[in-house]
């Protein structure tokens, strides 16, 4: 199997850096950091060639030169939002960017919750309900239940209401408490199963790194 010359040194650059990175293993060190500033710089520079390719030149330069009257003044606004932005590099005119900075903080939130509550809680209602319809089998049901019970006793595990009462320490009722040890139980499960996850997820990173280059020495030496 032929391989072409600047496959090979390309295979060859991401074996180096490979060995850059897992010098951290021996402890932090020039090459490591090398490796590091230049995965940064090489995401900055991709990152600013697809915000200036999809984001400014189609969204921005083609509406004002060839778009529409309607277009062109939609456009003006976050153009002008976004060099008031600029005004928060200097000290003195600070002020003036807080107006495009409070837009963007607002839209942020918005888009966050609406996120959560359309892609975490609703879905996650839905799933908590859906083992007791009337189509489930027994099995599914318990299944329910075990999910309805985690589900419940890991918010109370962050309920921290408490009756003040003069004199004794401030605790939570004897309920919450029992539901409480119940839900760290369950969020305990969550958070290995996520660990062990993301370790499977870099042991297969590792897994296709040695496959590449056992198949570049193969093919090197075919």
């Amino acid at each position: 199997m032929s391989i072409p010359p600047g496959e090979i040194v390309w295979a060859i650059m991401g074996f180096l850096l490979s060995l850059c990175i897992f010098s951290y293993l021996i402890g932090d060190n020039p090459l490591f950091r090398f490796a590091v500033h230049l995965f940064i710089g090489v995401s900055a520079g991709v990152v600013c060639v697809m915000v200036l390719y999809q984001v400014l030149y189609p969204r921005l330069v083609i509406p004002l030169l060839s778009g529409s009257a309607t277009q062109r003044w939609v456009t003006i606004v976050p153009l002008l939002l976004s060099l008031l932005l600029l005004a928060k590099i200097s000290p003195k005119a600070g002020q003036i960017g807080a107006i495009p900075s409070a837009y963007l903080l607002g839209a942020g939130a918005a888009v966050t919750v609406g996120g959560v509550i359309l892609g975490t809680i609703f879905p996650q209602f839905i799933s908590t309900i859906n083992p007791f319809g009337n189509n489930t089998q027994g099995f599914e049901k318990i299944e329910g239940v075990i999910v309805l019970i985690a589900t419940i006793t890991s918010l109370l595990y962050f309920y921290f209401g408490a009756k003040l009462e003069i004199g004794k320490p401030l605790r939570r009722p004897m309920w919450i408490e029992l539901s409480a040890k119940i839900g760290q139980v369950f969020i305990l499960i969550s958070l290995g199963a996520i660990f062990a996850g993301v370790y499977l997820t870099a042991i297969s990173a590792l897994t296709e790194r040695l496959t590449s280059f056992w198949n570049l020495i193969l093919g090197i030496l075919g």
